[in-house]
């Protein structure tokens, strides 16, 4: 990441490319009458976005905790948790509250620290944290927010001002800009969030962005991709045939891979707009999955047991272990009715192979390449029964998670849409 800063210089334009592969080229503005600093290249710290990363791998930058586990420490934000955590390059969690702000606790003690209150807007959806340390989020109204350090920096509108529920939100790009989805709308900001490139689409985005060699993949709510080059329109490519579960995951340079309907895993070559499905399940699968190289990981649930499960590129099932046994049903009605699939949210996986994961019945734990399975302690993010079901027999609790994220070397970070927050580590001498 480098630093740039431009000072009184009358008529200078800095191109800066869309820097997801640096065939797009955008201006940033600069103002010859005032010192500007421009921040560009990828988003340091271990979680900048959702997911993890630009194409949503859930790849974790280093190891994941092993061994026997302990929850490090337990907080509670004192609101209700948006969109997952991130984990900026000072080891902060930073977090969107249902008030309207963006929190950040220690990664030593979870203590919050000092920031500038309410910004007055919820994320709806992944926030992301930019190359110059800028959280950014959409809310429902349309606005893009832009804060640092707790202040706001910028407020753009990019939607329409009418009420968006599907969760999107913003993916950070390398030139330091951000591209966001809001309801129909695409739009390109820069480091300063004035708009760069926008365009439209036929129906909302659902899913997060994800970041495609220069383009940006959009996955609209009935699976539908489309591939945009911001200054051109968007482009459809394909369909996955139905709702996508938690987002797709962009494996190699031109393949999207999905959790399909809650029992396809299925794949979309981007290049040729052909669909295959890679794996299948009578049960319910939990998206969205994780990646290790072409391996897809995530977890799976059929009556009274949910299961971890590895399918690598080949659609062969290479892991398969019990975690936990459950009381929540595949299917509602006795499997007649439609498919039940409980609030849950997605794995994340290591360079080793070691899986961290959140249960839909509020179990969370670490999975070892080798099979080695430990769980911490009692359930977290457990909420009422059958709030928010829509089945005639509601399990008698599941987890109402925000998401997780990994949280430095031997550690990943959970939060609740509660407001619990908790970082479990590894209880090893050193760790």
């Amino acid at each position: 990441m480098r630093a740039f800063t431009v000072a009184r210089v009358r008529g200078l334009t800095l191109l800066l490319g869309l820097g997801l592969a640096g065939t797009v080229v955008q201006a940033q503005r600069v103002d010859p009458k005032r010192p500007t600093t421009l921040t560009v290249g990828p988003s340091r710290g271990t979680s900048p976005t959702a997911r993890v990363d630009g194409r949503r791998t859930g790849l974790a930058r280093g190891p994941l905790p092993t061994g026997s586990l302990r929850v490090a420490w337990q907080r509670t934000a004192g609101a209700s948790l948006e969109g997952p955590p991130l984990v900026d390059a000072r080891g902060d969690i930073l977090l969107g509250t249902g008030r309207g702000d963006v929190i950040a606790l220690d990664p030593d003690d979870g203590l919050e620290r000092p920031h500038g209150g309410v910004l007055g807007a919820a994320p709806l959806g992944a926030m992301a944290i930019l190359s110059d340390r800028t959280v950014v989020f959409v809310t429902a109204a349309g606005d893009v927010l832009g804060s640092r350090d707790g202040a706001l920096r910028f407020r753009t509108r990019v939607g329409s001002g009418l009420l968006v529920t599907e969760r999107s939100g913003a993916l950070a790009l390398e030139d330091g800009g951000v591209a966001v989805a809001c309801g129909t709308e695409l739009a390109t900001l820069d480091a300063e969030g004035h708009v760069r490139a926008r365009a439209s689409l036929d129906e909302p985005v659902s899913a997060p962005l994800v970041a495609a060699p220069g383009k940006i993949v959009a996955i609209t709510v009935t699976g539908r991709v489309f591939l945009w080059t911001p200054g051109r329109e968007a482009v459809r490519v394909g369909s996955f045939g139905g709702a996508v579960d938690g987002g797709g995951v962009l494996t190699g340079d031109h393949t999207l891979v999905a959790i399909v309907g809650g029992q396809q895993l299925v794949e979309l070559d981007l290049d040729r707009g052909v669909t295959a499905a890679r794996w299948g399940s009578p049960g319910v699968l939990f998206g969205p999955p994780a990646f290790r190289r072409d391996t897809a990981y995530f977890l799976a649930g059929v009556p009274g047991r949910t299961f971890a499960l590895a399918i690598d590129g080949s659609g062969q099932e290479t892991s398969r272990v019990a975690l936990v046994t459950t009381s929540i049903p595949a299917v509602a009605d006795g499997g007649t009715g439609p498919l039940y699939v409980p609030p849950h949210t997605g794995p994340l996986v290591d360079a080793a192979g070691t899986l961290a994961f959140a249960t839909p019945e509020g179990r969370i734990g670490v999975l070892t390449k080798d099979g080695a399975l430990e769980l911490v302690g009692e359930p977290v993010c457990l909420r009422a029964a059958g709030l928010g079901t829509r089945t005639p027999t509601p399990p008698p609790a599941t987890a109402a998670y925000a998401g997780m994220a990994p949280a430095g070397p031997n550690a990943f970070v959970v939060a609740c849409e509660t407001g619990v927050v908790l970082k479990v580590t590894s209880a090893r001498a050193g760790d």
